[in-house]
């Protein structure tokens, strides 16, 4: 990372990807914070049937309080399954459309720059294989779109 004019950290030029830049890690400290207390409020609110635990409420919550740092939930190098799943599912939107496309502005980089640093990260971004395969399917809808994108480019 090296400051911008301001003084922040900006990622290196052409590598913004799916991996957080340290700029990021307060707000996502934050949104794994308020994630947890949201999810305190609906388990304290709803009854399921058959009733959760204090064990399995203690579960959510610590996979959605570490979703973005699973390693340091990992007992003896295994990241549990509740804690993949989340951080997985949280991670595929950086492979969605709405994201995807956002982030080509957010963070100044063009398309097909952003497609190729999003495939580039895939494989260390998710924990699970079944995240994996489906942010490489979600990849390859974004690779059409950027294709669409570069013809409609060319035409102008």
């Amino acid at each position: 990372l090296e400051p911008d004019e301001r003084g922040r950290d900006r990622p290196q030029p052409g590598r913004p990807g799916a991996q957080p830049v340290r700029d990021a890690i307060n707000p996502k400290a934050r949104h794994a914070l308020l994630g947890q207390q949201v999810a305190q409020k609906i388990l304290g609110k709803y009854p399921f049937q058959p009733p959760l635990t204090s064990k399995q409420k203690e579960q959510i919550y610590q996979a959605i309080l570490f979703h973005d740092r699973p390693q340091e939930l990992a007992a003896g190098g295994v990241i549990p399954a509740s804690v993949k799943v989340v951080c997985d599912v949280d991670h595929l939107w950086s492979f969605t459309h709405p994201n995807f496309w956002q982030d080509t502005l957010r963070k100044g980089v063009k398309p097909d720059a952003y497609l190729e640093n999003l495939g580039k990260d895939l494989e260390s971004y998710f924990v699970s294989e079944p995240g994996r395969q489906k942010a490489r399917q979600l990849l390859e809808r974004r690779g059409m779109e950027v294709e669409a994108w570069r013809s409609w480019i060319q035409r102008k």
